[in-house]
């Protein structure tokens, strides 16, 4: 008879530890589960960001794109003016030498 009450109080005790390891690994997977799911939404955020960045990059490239392809234009047009004031400088510095002399 005592075999079996110490057989059913080993039996009980491992029952009792077991639902507690049942326990604190249920409490474990809950609190893996969430760290998890923040990490996931961390991760959504950071992807959105990414994104947003990445169409800021796509816009200012493309305003880069313009701004210099204006600057080309500018710059060709200051090359076809540049040599005509040169010309029309120098005439017109002749002619005020000119004024000068004879006076």
């Amino acid at each position: 008879m005592d075999a079996i009450k110490k057989k059913m109080q080993a039996m009980k005790l491992e029952k009792d530890n077991a639902l507690d390891r049942a326990i604190q690994n249920e409490q474990q997977a809950k609190d893996a589960n969430l760290r998890a799911e923040k990490l996931e939404e961390e991760a959504r955020t950071l992807q959105k960001k990414i994104q947003t960045i990445e169409n800021e990059l796509d816009q200012t490239q493309e305003q880069l794109t313009q701004v210099n392809g204006k600057l080309e234009e500018k710059e060709k047009a200051l090359q076809t003016v540049s040599p005509m004031r040169r010309s029309v400088g120098m005439s017109v510095c002749g002619k005020f030498h000119n004024a000068i002399l004879l006076r």
